[in-house]
């Protein structure tokens, strides 16, 4: 699915999600049976991998005759389409159809299940692959307005910081990085004598 809405994105010189959802969803339909967000979520992942790609060949970190691979299989699981039973995931293949797989976790992850258990988390787009679930929990986050601030700049000769209270300061760090240079070249003379 995602190789075809790929195929159809370059052909039709198609960066729009839009664009391409309207262009492709009856052959989608039509090739596969399947509920409607699963082609939707393919769709957006197409548009996100050529996006990436067109960044990557922009940048020359990729080549422009060679077009972007899909290297393993995965599905994207829009939330309408799961629901947790237990230990327990379901999943919507088809209307009324659905498969089931059994989740496998430690302590660790315990406590985020607990947490959105209790409605302090929420979750994301569930990814499934042959080997693993990748369930991405979310949580809420309140904003302050901080009372003081503190920006710090580590650089290689010194360390220059700003405060809301006290204006700015420097500290010169050329004397450690000088020392630091002596015993390198103390240590790689040594390395090559022995």
């Amino acid at each position: 699915m995602l190789i075809t809405a790929l195929k159809k994105q370059l052909n039709n010189r198609i960066s729009s999600f839009v664009k391409l959802w309207h262009l492709i969803k009856k052959e989608l339909r039509k090739k596969w049976n399947y509920a409607c967000q699963i082609y939707v979520q393919a769709v957006r992942v197409a548009c996100s991998i050529l996006k990436s790609w067109r960044k990557r060949v922009k940048k020359g970190d990729a080549n422009p005759n060679k077009l972007p691979q899909v290297k393993r299989l995965f599905v994207k699981v829009h939330p309408s389409l799961y629901r947790f039973s237990g230990s327990r995931l379901r999943i919507t293949t088809r209307k009324g159809e659905h498969i089931w797989i059994d989740l496998k976790f430690g302590n660790y992850q315990k406590r985020f299940i607990e947490k959105w258990k209790n409605n302090n988390l929420k979750i994301g787009e569930i990814i499934v692959t042959p080997e693993k679930v990748i369930v991405p929990f979310k949580k809420e986050v309140k904003l302050i307005q901080p009372k003081q601030w503190l920006a710090i700049d580590v650089n290689e000769t010194n360390v220059t910081g700003v405060s809301s209270d006290s204006g700015w300061f420097i500290i010169d760090t050329s004397e450690i990085k000088r020392i630091r240079h002596v015993y390198f070249e103390k240590k790689t003379k040594n390395t090559k004598r022995n």
